[in-house]
């Protein structure tokens, strides 16, 4: 190792040691877009130009301080591949100060932050791999190489770049350790914005499960706890494969129910699915009908199928049955929620919680925050968060449109046209459909239906609505403002939606503040296993921890639903956002194997193998419903 100026012998395995074994629970995490960067990107797009050759000869590194704790999210370069197409490797290095060299044996050593791999591309372009390590103030590395973690492609950093500062960049010969230093303009960066991995669950190209028929058409998918369900089609020679409902799991993609499948306690089989199906903990739940008429909310688990209600349930308390489920039903720990009209033409908002069946809400006879009996139109979709169900509603005298939620013995009013939209003073003219999770809620609202003026997506997680998205919102690698976005997603700490801005239609993605920052996830015009996207879509339970599910069609006219995947912080191996000793447990069980499947969150440092170096951010636990105190 050659060390730098004022530097000692073991400062660097105590720099280590600083930087990722003790984080102290109160510290608060920078959540700074851009970590460093050693260039302002030059003309991207280029097939050749001037620059630093990375071989198995040589790795190319600058060398950065870190002001205030920060947990990365992705690092990489302005790359062009060179050669065969393969990827190069990025890694982050403790050193001792801005005149610390890195020397080969430090790709190996206790001084390897963590590494990831990049895939240069045949035109110059600003490429990243994702690399989730916690670094505290001090000095670092970044190196670029291949012919180690396997890789073995080559790559050019371009030299069009505009320096910031005066980087200390430099080559490393890998024979003996030659220190090089460098005057090209080139471009290394790192920053908290990780990219999701896109993994198809299902296209048109696809053969449906025990058919001899690809499928045609998806319904708008939902996404929980790693399962994603959706209804779909076929074409009508398939049989009973022309209308089912499907789940997919870990690759695993699995019917429900088709036309084939016997209905609960009746001699009938279904003749088809009316709304997208809900899912939670493996449990799914939807809306079916038979060739008989027989109409009713089930729910599967992949063995068998029970009954909810159907046209032959009795209204609790009530003696009409029901003749119509409306909206959609959805699914939460076994508790299921749904909408139903009775045989003579009420509406209800219904929930079944712990099996059993109650009245949220109904179109006359409930007295929401004590203003007397009222009458409720009941509207649109439902949500259900432990006992409470969310739903949409006019109160026909006096006239009040609002958002509530109840649980068969009170109501209570989560935002109404008494109100003004929070963030602003302009008075609410109309809400979208309240998503709870985990305590809180996430609408949409407006002053105008067609022209307004307004227009906000609201997320409430207790006492404090705030306004995360409005008609004055930059789009993310957009054109200008918003101008219309969709009723989001929201999983209790983040939320997504489908947005347009002032490019029209074609602008039309989907953004999220699940990575960290609020960012544009995909989009009209993103490419995908080499086709161009041309629409998007998500529905309301599209998002869960870290996990989007998004519904798109392709300029080739297939369709697909794919899983945006991102990474998990480090150390949560089971994915639920909690840093618990649940993530222990399964630690353990991955401890000296390769950091694939379930153990790949395991990996902190990125080294491919879980280890005892893995172990640091457990030291500061969190529980269940929060993330770690020291990722906050």
């Amino acid at each position: 190792m050659i060390l730098g100026l004022g530097t000692c012998a073991g400062c660097r395995s105590a720099l280590r040691l600083a930087a990722i074994l003790l984080l102290a629970a109160s510290t608060p995490l920078l959540r700074a877009e851009v970590v460093y960067e050693s260039a302002v990107s030059g003309p991207t797009g280029q097939n050749g130009g001037g620059g630093l050759g990375i071989s198995n000869t040589f790795i190319m590194v600058v060398n950065f301080e870190v002001t205030q704790p920060v947990m990365t999210g992705r690092v990489g370069a302005h790359l062009l591949e060179l050669g065969n197409g393969e990827a190069i490797f990025a890694a982050i290095i403790s050193i001792d100060n801005e005149l610390d060299f890195v020397q080969p044996e430090d790709l190996t050593g206790d001084t390897l932050v963590g590494v990831t791999t990049i895939d240069p591309p045949a035109l110059s372009d600003n490429v990243s791999g994702n690399l989730a390590v916690i670094l505290q103030p001090g000095w670092y590395a970044l190196a670029l190489g291949t012919g180690s973690f396997g890789t073995t492609g080559d790559a050019l950093l371009l030299g069009n770049n505009n320096l910031i500062d005066s980087p200390l960049i430099y080559g490393v010969r890998l024979s003996d350790g030659k220190i090089i230093p460098q005057a090209s303009a080139v471009r290394f960066f790192i920053d908290t914005l990780p990219v999701p991995a896109f993994e198809k669950v299902v296209d048109t190209d696809m053969l449906v499960p025990g058919s001899e028929f690809n499928f045609t058409f998806f319904s708008a998918a939902n996404v929980r706890d790693g399962f994603v369900v959706f209804e779909a089609s076929a074409p009508i020679e398939s049989g009973v494969h022309e209308n089912g409902v499907y789940r997919w799991h870990d690759g695993e993609l699995v019917t429900l129910a088709n036309l084939g499948t016997p209905i609960p306690d009746s001699d009938d089989t279904f003749r088809s699915f009316t709304s997208p199906p809900s899912t939670s903990r493996g449990e799914t739940v939807f809306a079916g009908v038979g060739f008989e008429e027989r109409r009713g909310i089930y729910v599967a688990d992949g063995k068998s199928i029970r009954r909810v209600a159907d046209d032959q349930t009795n209204v609790p308390d009530q003696e009409r049955t029901f003749d119509q489920f409306a909206g959609w039903s959805t699914i939460h720990e076994g508790n299921v929620a749904f909408t139903g009209v009775d045989d003579v033409g009420l509406g209800y908002v219904m929930a079944e919680i712990d099996g059993e069946l109650r009245i949220i809400a109904q179109d006359a006879g409930f007295d929401p925050d004590g203003m007397g009996l009222v009458n409720f139109i009941l509207i649109g979709l439902v949500s259900i968060d432990g006992e409470f169900v969310s739903f949409r509603g006019v109160r026909a005298e006096p006239l009040l449109l609002g958002l509530f939620k109840g649980n068969g013995t009170e109501i209570q009013t989560l935002i109404d046209s008494n109100d003004s939209i929070p963030g602003s003073n302009t008075m609410l003219f109309y809400t979208g459909h309240g998503l709870l999770r985990d305590g809180g809620v996430a609408y949409g609202a407006g002053d105008d239906i067609m022209s307004p003026t307004d227009q906000a997506i609201i997320v409430d997680k207790g006492d404090d609505p705030q306004r995360k998205v409005d008609l004055e919102t930059t789009a993310p690698d957009g054109d200008g403002t918003f101008i219309n976005f969709f009723d989001p997603s929201f999983d209790g700490r983040h939320f997504s939606f489908l947005g347009i801005d002032q490019g029209g239609s074609d602008t039309r993605a989907i953004f999220t503040d699940l990575p960290g920052a609020f960012t544009r996830a995909v989009g009209v015009g993103t490419m995908i296993d080499g086709k161009t996207v041309s629409g998007v879509g998500i529905n309301l339970e599209g998002l869960d921890g870290y996990d989007i599910v998004t519904n798109i069609s392709f300029e080739d006219e297939t369709r697909a639903i794919y899983l945006l995947r991102y990474p998990a912080f480090p150390g949560d191996v089971n994915r639920d956002r909690d840093l618990d000793l649940r993530d222990v447990a399964l630690m353990q069980n991955c401890f000296d194997e390769p950091a694939e499947g379930e153990c790949r969150a395991g990996d902190v440092n990125g080294d491919g193998v879980v280890a005892q170096a893995d172990l640091f951010p457990f030291t500061c636990l969190g529980g269940p419903g929060a993330e770690p105190a020291c990722l906050q």
